[in-house]
């Protein structure tokens, strides 16, 4: 999955009208994830997606532990919206991430969050829950 198709499907999965929203989207989402992660998890995360999303995995501040909760808020802070659009532009980011990422490497990830976290990768590809996905 490039670039391209990895936007178009962030786009259609979070019902976005522009390409800008979804940049946005894929950035608050995946620089907030790479806070929350360790940094040789964001790493690995990284390696797997296509490099123009790089930069945003890169770590800037040290890890930080945020329930699911103030993620969502981290998120919604770096959009500028509401709290109920950061979290369906984040599920619908990471829902691609899934897809596009090893189960192997999503399980990594999901070992050092809280068990809450499952709930960001429970959307499904056409904008509906998910199977369940265990840590």
């Amino acid at each position: 999955m490039e670039y391209e198709e990895f936007m178009r499907e962030v786009k259609r999965r979070a019902e976005l009208e522009d390409d800008l929203q979804a940049e946005r989207a894929v950035e608050a989402t995946l620089s907030t994830m790479a806070e929350r992660l360790r940094a040789r998890e964001a790493d690995q995360l990284a390696k797997q997606l296509p490099n123009e999303l790089k930069p945003y995995l890169r770590q800037q501040e040290t890890h930080k532990n945020l329930a699911m909760e103030e993620f969502y808020n981290v998120v919604s802070q770096r959009e500028s919206i509401g709290f109920p659009m950061a979290r369906q532009h984040a599920r619908a980011v990471m829902s691609v991430v899934r897809d596009r990422v090893p189960l192997d490497e999503i399980r990594g990830m999901l070992a050092q969050l809280p068990d809450e976290y499952v709930d960001l990768f429970n959307f499904g590809s056409d904008g509906s829950e998910w199977r369940r996905m265990e840590p």
